[in-house]
This record gives structure tokens, sequence and C-alpha cells, in this order.
């Protein structure tokens, strides 16, 4: 018997592996001087989700993350 899903549980799901990612992604390690940083386990929700539900979800929802981080962590440049 095979496991399917219907696609409300797959998207709250992968809802929820965002969310997680992106407290996961504020938790640093050590920040580096010029920019950017070093984080513990902020990509393994999207593993999960990659294995669970195959790579066209797993992109899906890295993609949705890489989004809210870009607009969480926006700082202009200076000029």
């Amino acid at each position: 018997m095979s496991k399917t899903y219907s696609k409300t549980r797959t998207l709250v799901e992968c809802a929820l592996m965002i969310a997680l990612g992106t407290v996961l992604a504020n938790i640093k390690i050590y920040e580096l001087p010029n920019g950017g940083s070093i984080t513990l386990f902020s990509m393994l929700p999207f593993i999960m989700i990659s294995f669970r539900h195959g790579v066209k979800w797993g992109l899906f929802t890295g993609f949705v993350n890489s989004l809210l981080q870009m607009l969480l962590g926006f700082y202009a440049p200076p000029a």
C-alpha cells in the first residue's frame, strides 16, 4: 500500500518546515565580519521535505524560504 497525502497536508508540512527553517536560521553560531553567518541545522527541514515528498516539493520549500530570508534580512548597502 503506497502512502498518498493530500495536497493540503503537504502544503501545511512545507509551511511548518519553512517556519522551522526560519527560526533555525536566526540561531547563528558564528557571524562573519563582512556579512553572512554560519548556522546550525538550518537546512535540515528542507532535506526532510525532499525525502518525504520529493525533489519538487523540496525545491519549492527552499525557494519560498529564500524569499522569506531576503525579506527578513535585507539591509541596504551603504552609499
